[in-house]
């Protein structure tokens, strides 16, 4: 079994668990509280890998750096417990995923955004046949479905 992970800083942090199909998700404050920690000890134990979205800089390094944090604090559980782990760059695992493209110009940076979220989603409902919540769920869904199923690197 594996864990995809999309963290956060400001949003709760959704993991995904998958072994041949969608386990279960979970959702836990960004803020790592010992009883967060404690949880995620319990699932990073329970697989073989966890995989992590990787952080990337656009345009505010103040969210880059609590995103990178945030990473950081799900890397060092995942060495406190002995479980292997990688980062893996938004790009990777959404054009494998085929969802990465860039934006046409007939549409808005907003309308672009609501569109990709629309279509993460649908992919995560498909692969996983269950109901994302929201855009962090599914992205955690399709990295462990992604990082599982079409062995990626």
């Amino acid at each position: 079994m594996i864990a995809g992970i999309d963290p956060s800083y400001a949003k709760p942090i959704a993991i995904a668990l998958w072994k041949d199909k969608l386990i279960a998700t979970f959702k836990f404050d960004a803020e790592l509280n010992h009883s967060v920690v404690d949880a995620l000890v319990k699932i990073f134990k329970s697989v073989e890998k966890v995989y992590i979205e990787d952080q990337y800089f656009s345009q505010n390094a103040d969210t880059l750096k609590k995103l990178s944090r945030c990473t950081g604090e799900l890397i060092g559980i995942c060495k406190m417990v002995h479980t292997e782990y990688e980062l893996v760059a938004p790009a990777t695992w959404q054009s494998r995923a085929g969802l990465y493209g860039k934006r046409p110009k007939d549409l808005t940076d907003y309308k672009w955004k609501k569109l990709k979220n629309s279509m993460l989603i649908k992919a995560a409902a498909k692969v996983s046949n269950s109901d994302p919540v929201d855009e962090d769920e599914a992205s955690a869904i399709m990295i462990a479905y992604v990082m599982s199923v079409k062995k990626c690197k």
